[in-house]
């Protein structure tokens, strides 16, 4: 190969390999979580506001985990978790009735990723799942991953992992009230 031709020949390369490596390096800054384990969490934002994790969320519930066990989601080990409506504040939720929420992870496999605990009460945002035609399952995830997990602590609710996202620390029942209701005035 002549040198103008190699030249052209390794920018072109060096070129590539920049632009795999910025978008290998953007998809672990949005929030893939490779680094925590084996599997990918993956997420496609990072939240900057309360307000878009609401406009995020098709339900938004105060709910006590009153079971969980572990199954498997799309290859994936996961933790099935029935929830208790105690208030819902968006959604066809009622309360007293109960939900499953699915988490990636459970006690054994992927043990250090915030899973939601029986017993404990939480805020949580979810997006419902997309369900297959073949299942009569229906269920939700908590929206990004983990930043709709917030747990009751005293009269709050604080969050659960604070890692990746620039929420805010503490909801209270009252501002997410006042959140939804905004949300859906703009709508």
């Amino acid at each position: 190969m002549n040198a103008p031709k190699l030249k052209t020949f390794l920018v072109v390369v060096a070129g590539g390999a920049v632009l795999l490596a910025s978008g290998a390096i953007s998809f672990l800054a949005v929030g893939s979580n490779l680094h925590r384990g084996d599997v990918a969490s993956s997420r496609a934002m990072e939240y900057t506001s309360a307000e878009q994790l609401v406009n995020d969320s098709d339900t938004i519930i105060e709910g006590v985990v009153i079971s969980a066990s572990e199954s498997i989601d799309a290859g994936i080990p996961s933790t099935d978790l029935l929830v208790r409506v105690a208030e819902s504040h968006r959604g066809s939720e009622k309360v007293d009735s109960a939900i499953i929420v699915t988490q990636h992870g459970n006690q054994r496999y992927l043990p250090e990723h915030p899973l939601l605990e029986v017993g404990g009460r939480y805020l949580l945002f979810l997006q419902l799942s997309e369900t297959s035609p073949n299942s009569d399952k229906v269920y939700f995830y908590v929206t990004g991953v983990w930043a709709g997990m917030y747990s009751l602590d005293g009269e709050v609710y604080s969050r659960t992992w604070s890692e990746l996202d620039r929420l805010p620390q503490t909801f209270t029942p009252s501002s997410i009230r006042n959140l939804v209701l905004e949300a859906e005035d703009r709508v």
